[in-house]
């Protein structure tokens, strides 16, 4: 199939502004053939499992990632271990934990211009304890507050801030 919720990746990647993608988190191919994982790493596409990047370490994943670049970063449920995140249609063990994805983030957001986000693939009919949504929530609030924290480090909207101030005196 060319077209489904399994190969947007290899969209993407067919797409001339997108030059690179780095998948983190990922612990088996599911709905993927190998040959998608073969043209993806022929691309150039960085996969690392959890485990990969434990032995890696934070720093060490980081460094892969271009510096002062633009980033979209979307996050499947599925890569979170489902001992936290229950709620998805292909819950794995095996994956990473709550502190470890809220570092990856931070770190990213760090490294350049996160231009936007997105999380997918929470399933609550799967999750009766609703755990899975809390975390979702809490991950992408986190996510925020480090874009915007990075914004306004750089001085992102100060120039807003000194025309409305300029009016001001007017």
């Amino acid at each position: 199939m060319r077209y489904g919720h399994g190969n947007c990746i290899r969209r993407l990647s067919e797409l001339d502004h997108v030059q690179r993608i780095f998948q983190f988190g990922i612990r088996g191919i599911s709905s993927s053939q190998k040959e998608d994982v073969d043209a993806a790493r022929k691309y150039g596409s960085v996969i690392l499992s959890p485990r990969q990047m434990r032995k890696k370490g934070l720093r060490e994943v980081l460094e892969q990632i271009p510096a002062g670049e633009k980033y979209y970063v979307t996050i499947d449920i599925d890569g979170i271990d489902p001992s936290i995140a229950p709620g998805t249609g292909t819950p794995t063990s095996g994956g990473l934990l709550y502190d470890e994805v809220n570092e990856l983030l931070q770190g990213i957001a760090k490294r350049g211009e996160v231009i936007g986000f997105d999380l997918v693939e929470v399933a609550p009919p799967y999750d009766p304890t609703g755990m899975t949504g809390q975390v979702a929530a809490r991950i992408l609030l986190d996510l925020l507050s480090y874009v915007l924290k990075e914004k306004e480090k750089k001085g992102y909207g100060k120039e807003k801030e000194e025309m409305h101030s300029y009016r001001k005196l007017l």
